[in-house]
Order: C-alpha cells, then sequence, then structure tokens
C-alpha cells in the first residue's frame, strides 16, 4: 500500500499543478480586467474633487450607505434565487457573490455585460448559462412591467405631462409588454425552434444548440408560476 500511495501521491500532485495553474491564470487575467474597467470609469472622474467630498462625509453616512447598498444586493440576489430554483436549490451565498459581482460589471461596462457575467458564472453548482440567461431575462422583464406601472401611477397625478414623458412612457411600456410576449410564447414554439435548429445548425452543433433552447426555454418557464412571479415582485 506503501508503495501505491507512493506512486500515486506524485501523480495526484502533477494532475492537480494543471488545475491551479488555470485558476491562478483564471484570476490573474480577471483582476486585469477588473483594474481595466476600474481605469477606463475613472478617467475622466476629478479624483481630488471626489475624494474631497467623501473625506467630508460623516463616518456613519458612509456606513449607512454600505449598509443599505449590501442589503439591496442581498435582496436582489434573494429575488434573482426565486427563479434559479426552478432548475435546483441554489446557496444564497453563492447566488449573492455572482450577483454583486455582476451588479459591479453593469456599472463599469457597456451594454449591460454584467448581466452575461451573472449568466455564465453559475456552471460550478449546476447552472446552465442558457438557463441562467432566461431568468436574467425574465427579471429585467417584470423590473421593466414594474417601472411602466410607478411611472403610470406617477402620470396620472401630473396634470400636464411633457410630450417627451409620455412618449418614453409608451415606448417603456412596448418594451415591457413585447419582452412579456416573447417570454410568454417562446416555450410555445419549443419544438418549432428545435426543427429549424436540426434544418439549419451544423451537425456538431446541434446537441449544444439543443442544449442551449431547451434550458432557455426552461429558464422562461419560471415565468409562469404564479407564486414565484408573485414572491419575485414582492
Amino acid at each position: 500500500m506503501a508503495d501505491i500511495a507512493g506512486e500515486e501521491g506524485p501523480a495526484h500532485g502533477r494532475w492537480h499543478q494543471p488545475v491551479r495553474l488555470a485558476q491562478a491564470l483564471r484570476f490573474g487575467v480577471g483582476l486585469a480586467v477588473s483594474a481595466g474597467c476600474l481605469l477606463l470609469a475613472a478617467r475622466s472622474v476629478p479624483m481630488r474633487e471626489l475624494w474631497s467630498i467623501a473625506r467630508s462625509l460623516p463616518i456613519w453616512v458612509a456606513a449607512l450607505y454600505l449598509c443599505a447598498a449590501s442589503a439591496s444586493l442581498f435582496l436582489r440576489a434573494v429575488r434573482w434565487r426565486l427563479l434559479l430554483v426552478a432548475a435546483r436549490p441554489v446557496p444564497v451565498g453563492i447566488v449573492f457573490a455572482v450577483n454583486s459581482a455582476g451588479q459591479m460589471g453593469n456599472n463599469l461596462l457597456p451594454a449591460r455585460l454584467g448581466d452575461v457575467f451573472r449568466a455564465t458564472n453559475l456552471g460550478p453548482v449546476g447552472i446552465s448559462g442558457g438557463f441562467a440567461l432566461a431568468t436574467v431575462f425574465v427579471e429585467r422583464v417584470l423590473d421593466t412591467g414594474f417601472l411602466v406601472f410607478l411611472s403610470g401611477v406617477a402620470l396620472s397625478s401630473i396634470s400636464q405631462v411633457p410630450a417627451w414623458l409620455a412618449r418614453a412612457s409608451r415606448v417603456l411600456a412596448g418594451v415591457a409588454c413585447g419582452g412579456l410576449a416573447f417570454a410568454l410564447l417562446v416555450p410555445l414554439f419549443e419544438p418549432a425552434i428545435l426543427r429549424a435548429g436540426e434544418a439549419c445548425v451544423p451537425g456538431r452543433w446541434l446537441a449544444t444548440f439543443r442544449r442551449l433552447v431547451e434550458q432557455f426555454v426552461l429558464g422562461l418557464r419560471s415565468l409562469r408560476h404564479p407564486r414565484r412571479v408573485l414572491g419575485f415582485v414582492l
């Protein structure tokens, strides 16, 4: 047994070396990208003025802001998890970490690329990228719909609504309705989408295409559970 253990030990260590190297490389690339994004975001910010304002803030104000921001991120994570559990239970801590990183990405990167980060970083807990991306889409549709509702309530109390504000509200309502229709109708056309893929997608990519479509549709179906949607909205 000692000889076997002695032979397996070095081999086991050699097997883990590429894994550690890949993890270190991933961490280094992520750190470099984060630093670059921070530099791009801060290049037009007057840092001296910002530092002067920060120094003038009372400590309790900064602490209150940090607590409120952390609570907001935690509640967003809990809300997103309500949609993710349609596939499998996910620890709240992991969802909180991924969601926080994604929200930071939305603040620093264009085109809400932080949402793409969120959708593609739940693989270690068994959530596919297609499913997670669909839940992010559902999340945005529900957020937009709620925003349309609030804007309608607010505008109803204004006697003379500016033309630009009325147009913006109509556009927002159209986007919300379109997104909701997409989320509700796409699952109905899943067989047709898969048949179209079989006709258009090359054979070596067909299995991947089918898996992505099935997982994306499964994520959209999370919108069909009234109790889950009600908990998400509340």
